[in-house]
């Protein structure tokens, strides 16, 4: 069977109705040759108007789908997409999340995450705070990574904080200090990153459908405040570990 020939049969087997992955439509609008592969222009009814959606989810169906057919027709063909949503051209990295979830997001850390203990490295000393979570509206809350990670961006806050379980104020003089070693030590507690993940992956779960896939979630998180102060955390940290003279 010639070229032409197996792209009519495709196209007649694809375009001719509608299929349908986890409450996901999947329209073929457009079936062509694209000199050594076929190339498909999917149409995605979503099952819930402007909800959110991730483009691997999209991918991962549109591929059962044809695989279906190559079983079908018994033969395969190389191929590439090109999705629209309901329509429209999709984001350039592939994700959306819609204001509801992301409101979702912070209000389920916050309810799910109220404090966290950072210990010192040489030593038994450790800090207590309860830390609150919010978006930096200035910067994009999310970004789709290589097609696998789904970058989420937290900025925090920490407050009432203790100091080998006694209640302290933060010496201003050091405050930035202290900032960049806390927030140190939490960029390194893979327990905490993984508990923030999850809480995410259940809140978005619902929409996005990636339990079988490859695709995970990234979180990324900075300090912003102590004690209702803006602090400085560019990184560079000199100390480790929380000293004495930190606190007052």
């Amino acid at each position: 069977m010639d070229q032409l020939v197996k792209l009519k049969v495709i196209r007649k087997l694809l375009t001719d109705k509608s299929f349908f992955e986890d409450g996901f439509e999947y329209q073929f609008i457009s079936v062509e040759d694209d000199e050594w592969s076929i190339e498909f222009t999917v149409n995605v009814i979503l099952p819930k108007k402007g909800q959110s959606f991730v483009v691997e989810k999209f991918s991962s169906d549109v591929s059962n789908i044809i695989q279906n057919i190559w079983k079908y027709i018994g033969y395969e063909i190389s191929y590439s997409e090109n999705f629209l949503v309901e329509g429209k051209e999709v984001p350039n990295n592939g994700i959306y999340i819609n204001p509801e979830d992301c409101d979702e997001i912070i209000t389920s850390l916050n309810e799910n995450v109220k404090n966290v203990i950072v210990s010192n490295d040489k030593d038994v000393s450790d800090v207590r705070a309860n830390i609150s979570f919010f978006r930096n509206e200035e910067k994009d809350f999310y970004l789709m990574d290589s097609h696998q990670y789904i970058d989420i961006f937290l900025m925090y806050n920490i407050n009432k904080i203790e100091y080998n379980s006694t209640p302290v104020n933060v010496n201003l003089k050091t405050i930035d200090e202290f900032a960049e070693v806390f927030n140190e030590k939490l960029q390194n507690s893979n327990m905490f990153r993984d508990n923030l993940q999850d809480i995410i992956y259940r809140v978005m779960e619902p929409s996005f459908h990636i339990e079988n896939l490859e695709v995970f979630f990234n979180v990324q998180y900075w300090i912003n405040k102590v004690e209702g102060i803006e602090v400085q955390s560019d990184g560079n940290i000199r100390n480790t570990d929380f000293l004495e003279e930190m606190f007052t």
